[in-house]
C-alpha cells in the first residue's frame, strides 16, 4: 500500500510539473521587477499616449504573473534623478542603479523603434545582480496605438514563454494576440487505465503538442492515461495553430483527432499602367508588375510601385486568409515635352550637354523630366546657341533660337583635261548658283561642287574656312565621248514588212529635233573613267549579278575576260548605271525616236543603217556563221564594222550590243509620243533597249527592232550610248 501511495505522489508531483505555465519557471514569482518607461526614441507618438501604453504595458505584465515593484516608486526615482542631473534613465547603467534601490531583482527595460511604417517594440529583462541580460522579446506592428498595445501583448506572452499567432482567425484558429491554452495547467488525477489517441492534421505533418508538451508530427498514434487533454497542432507561420480539447474517460477507447489548420495567407495579383514597373513590399523588393504571388502571410502590407519617368505610386495592399486580392495602379508620367525649333532647320540638339540621337530640329523630345533643362543647338556652318528652358509634367514647352551663319568666299572655275577653259552651270551641294566663273558667300563647310560644262562634267570637293577665300577649280572630264550631230526632221516611226514585230506598229510619223549622240557605245576604257571619277559604280562583271552566255543558256556569272578590252563596248550595267554614266559625260540617254530615226540614217525609210541590203557580218557583229559572226561567244571592238556606219558616222548601231534607250517599254505604238521625246508615262517595269547584239539574227538587228528589260537587269550583250542636246 505505501509503494502504491509513493507511486501516486510521485505522478501527482510529475503532472503538476508539466502543467506549470512556462513564466513560472522563467519569472520566478520569488523575484521583483522594476518595470522602466518605454524609451520612445524618434517615434511620432504624443505623451498622453506614451503614457497609456506605459501603464497598458504595467497592468500586463502584472496579469501575467510577473511580481513588480509598484510603479510610482520607479517614475518617482527617474523623475528625482532628471531634476538633479537634468537627464533621463534610459541607459542600461542608469536603470541597474534605479533598480537595485527599489529592491529590485531584475528590471525591465523597453524601447520603440520605427523602421518604415511599422514600430518595433524591443524588451529586455536585466538581472541585477549580475548585470547582464536574462532574456528578451521583439515585437512588430503598426505605429499606431492599437498596434503597439498588440506588440506589447506579444512581448509579455514571450516572456511567459507562450506562443503567440501573428494572423486573425477563426474557428479552431486562435485570434490576433491571444494566447493559446496549451492545456499546461491542467492536473489529470493519476490512474493506471489508458486509452488511445489518433492525431490527425490537414495538411499533415503539423507539430503536435499535448497539454503543453511537443509530441511529433501528424500522424500520430499514441496511447494516455484517462484524462482531460488539450491538443495543438502548428504548422509554421502560414498556417494558423489549431486546437481541440479531448477526454479520455473510457479505458481501451480510441480518440480520432482531425484538427483542420486554417491558411493564415492569401494570394494577391499586383498589376500597374505601364506594366515593368518594380514593386516594394514593406521595403522589400518583390518584382515587378504584373506580379503574382500564389502565398503570402495574411496582413497589411505597404506597397511602392516604381517605374523610371512615372511618379511613384504607394498604398495599402491587404492580405485576408484563403482570398486573393487586385492591386492595381495607374502610375502618374513624371514628364513632359519639349518642341524644340531652329532658324534654319536641320541643328544637332544636345539636352542638358547630351545629344539627342537621331532628332535634328525641328523636333519633338518625348519623356523629358521636368525642371529647368539647357537645350544647345549645333548645325555646321552656324555658330553654336544655348538656350534655357523650363518643362512641366503633363505640359508641352518649347524652345528656339536663330542661328547665325559662319561664311566664306568661294570661288568656282572649270577646266578640260587639256587645259582648256570652259562655261558650265554650276551645282552647289545639288542646287544651281550660277555658271563658271563663279564666286559667292556660302557657308563655312565641306561642299560638293558640280559643274556641267558642254563637253563634259566634273565634281570636286571643297572646304570652305569661315571669313577666307576658297577656291575649286573643277576638272571637266568628257570620257573621250566622240559626238557626232544628228539634224532634226520628221520619219515614219516603226514598220510593217515581213520581218516586223507587233509592238512595232502602228507606223507613225514623229518629229525628232537636232540633237547629238556618241559615235560608239560606250566602251570599258570610258565607263573606268567615270568609275575612277566617282560619277559611276563598278561594272558588274565579277560580282556574280551578271548574266553572261554558257553556250546554252544565260546563267549569273562572271564574265570572261575577252569581253573587257578597253575598246570592247561595256556590258553587265543596268538602266540606272547607264543614267549615272550619261550624266556625267555632259548627256543622257537618247529617246527611243531618236535612237531610230539616227539608226536609218536620219530618219530614211531604210531597214538597216546602211539601207536594205541584208544584214551579214560584212557590217554587223551578229550570229552569221555562228555568235559573234563566227568568232565566239563576245563582243567586237566598236567599229570593227564600218561598212555598216549610218550616214552621219554612228557605228554598230546594228548589232555588237543592245543598248538602253530612255523610254518605258509599251507593246505597241498606240499613243505614242510624236515629238520625239522619251514616252514616260504610263510607266512600267520594263525600259526600252534597242539595236540587237553579237548573238542576233537579222530580223533583230533591224532599226525597226525592239527589245526590254527590267531597268535593273545586266547581262552580257547589253550596252549602252549617250546623247544630248544640240549645243
Amino acid at each position: 500500500m505505501r509503494k502504491q501511495l509513493s507511486q501516486l505522489c510521485l505522478w501527482f508531483v510529475l503532472c503538476l510539473a508539466g502543467a506549470l505555465p512556462a513564466a513560472s519557471a522563467t519569472a520566478q514569482p520569488a523575484e521583483i521587477i522594476a518595470v522602466f518607461d518605454i524609451d520612445k526614441l524618434d517615434t511620432p507618438i504624443d505623451d498622453a499616449t506614451m503614457t497609456r501604453l506605459n501603464n497598458y504595458m504595467f497592468g500586463r505584465l502584472v496579469s501575467a504573473g510577473f511580481k513588480l515593484t509598484p510603479q510610482s516608486q520607479v517614475r518617482d526615482r527617474v523623475v528625482d534623478l532628471k531634476r538633479e542631473s537634468h537627464r533621463d534613465c534610459y541607459d542600461q547603467s542608469c536603470q541597474i542603479e534605479l533598480g537595485k534601490a527599489v529592491a529590485a531583482h531584475k528590471s525591465l527595460s523597453s524601447r520603440l523603434i520605427r523602421i518604415g511604417n511599422s514600430c518595433s517594440l524591443q524588451s529586455a529583462i536585466y538581472d541585477l545582480r549580475t548585470e547582464t541580460t536574462e532574456r528578451g522579446a521583439e515585437a512588430k506592428g503598426p505605429c499606431t496605438e492599437e498596434g503597439i498595445a498588440a506588440s506589447i501583448d506579444k512581448v509579455v506572452a514571450k516572456f511567459k514563454g507562450e506562443i503567440v499567432p501573428t494572423a486573425t482567425a477563426s474557428g479552431g484558429r486562435v485570434e490576433t494576440s491571444q494566447v493559446i491554452d496549451r492545456g499546461a495547467d491542467i492536473v489529470n488525477v493519476p490512474t493506471d487505465e489508458t486509452a488511445f489517441f489518433v492525431i490527425h492534421s490537414n495538411p499533415s505533418g503539423a507539430t503536435v503538442s499535448i497539454n503543453g508538451k511537443e509530441i511529433g508530427q501528424t500522424p500520430q498514434h499514441l496511447e494516455y492515461p484517462l484524462g482531460k487533454y488539450i491538443v495543438v497542432a502548428e504548422l509554421g507561420r502560414l498556417y494558423h495553430p489549431a486546437r481541440q480539447e479531448v477526454l479520455l474517460n473510457k479505458r481501451g477507447a480510441k480518440a480520432t483527432v482531425t484538427l483542420d489548420l486554417k491558411p493564415a495567407f492569401g494570394s494577391a495579383i499586383i498589376t500597374s499602367s505601364p506594366s515593368k514597373a518594380q514593386v516594394w513590399l514593406d521595403g522589400e523588393s518583390a518584382g515587378e508588375t504584373p506580379l503574382v504571388i500564389s502565398k503570402k502571410l495574411s496582413g497589411t502590407y505597404h506597397v511602392r510601385l516604381q517605374s523610371p519617368d512615372y511618379l511613384p505610386s504607394e498604398g495599402e495592399l491587404v492580405i485576408e486568409d484563403g482570398k486573393e486580392t487586385k492591386y492595381n495602379r495607374q502610375l502618374a508620367a513624371n514628364w513632359g515635352q519639349l518642341r524644340v525649333t531652329s532658324d534654319p532647320p536641320g541643328a544637332t540638339v544636345y539636352l542638358d550637354d547630351i545629344a539627342v540621337k537621331d532628332k535634328t530640329t525641328p523636333c519633338t523630345l518625348d519623356r523629358v523630366k521636368p525642371g529647368v533643362h539647357i537645350v544647345k543647338f549645333a548645325l555646321a556652318g552656324h555658330g553654336e546657341r544655348t538656350e534655357k528652358t523650363t518643362v512641366e509634367r503633363g505640359q508641352t514647352s518649347s524652345v528656339s533660337t536663330t542661328l547665325q551663319p559662319m561664311l566664306g568666299y568661294l570661288v568656282v572655275t572649270s577646266t578640260y583635261t587639256d587645259g582648256t577653259v570652259c562655261e558650265g552651270d554650276i551645282k552647289l551641294d545639288g542646287k544651281s548658283v550660277g555658271q563658271t566663273p563663279w564666286g559667292g558667300d556660302v557657308l563655312a563647310v565641306p561642299h560638293t561642287v558640280e559643274v556641267q560644262c558642254p563637253k563634259g562634267s566634273g565634281s570636286q570637293q571643297v572646304v570652305v574656312v569661315h571669313n577666307k577665300r576658297s577656291e575649286a577649280n573643277v576638272a571637266i572630264e568628257t570620257g573621250g565621248v566622240e559626238w557626232v550631230r544628228i539634224p532634226g526632221g520628221s520619219f515614219n516611226m516603226g514598220s510593217e514588212d515581213e520581218d516586223s514585230w507587233d509592238s512595232e506598229q502602228p507606223v507613225h510619223r514623229v518629229t525628232v529635233p537636232t540633237f547629238e549622240m556618241s559615235k560608239t557605245a560606250v566602251t570599258f576604257k570610258q565607263y573606268r573613267a567615270c568609275v575612277s571619277a566617282g560619277g559611276c559604280t563598278p561594272a558588274h562583271v565579277d560580282d556574280g549579278t551578271c548574266y553572261v552566255w554558257t553556250g546554252s543558256g544565260w546563267r549569273k556569272g562572271r564574265l570572261p575576260s575577252s569581253f573587257q578590252g578597253d575598246d570592247q563596248p561595256v556590258v553587265c550595267v543596268d538602266w540606272d548605271q547607264a543614267q549615272a554614266f550619261a550624266r556625267w559625260a555632259g548627256g543622257r540617254l537618247p529617246t527611243e525616236a531618236e535612237w531610230e530615226y539616227a539608226a536609218s540614217s536620219g530618219g530614211r525609210d531604210w531597214k538597216y543603217p546602211w539601207g536594205n541590203e541584208e544584214a551579214t557580218c560584212e557590217r554587223a557583229v551578229m550570229d552569221d556563221g555562228g555568235n559573234g559572226c563566227g568568232r565566239g561567244n563576245t563582243t567586237w571592238p566598236v567599229c570593227s564594222k564600218p561598212k555598216g556606219n549610218t550616214t552621219q558616222g554612228l557605228c554598230d548601231m546594228a548589232g555588237n550590243v543592245w543598248e538602253w534607250v530612255q523610254d518605258w517599254y509599251h507593246d505597241s505604238y498606240n499613243g505614242a509620243p510624236t515629238d520625239g521625246s522619251a514616252w514616260e508615262k504610263p510607266s512600267g517595269s520594263v525600259r526600252v533597249d534597242r539595236g540587237g547584239s553579237w548573238r542576233s539574227y537579222a530580223r533583230h538587228v533591224r532599226a525597226a527592232n525592239r527589245g526590254g528589260d527590267s531597268p535593273g537587269y545586266r547581262n552580257g550583250d547589253l550596252g549602252f550610248r549617250v546623247a544630248r542636246d544640240s549645243l
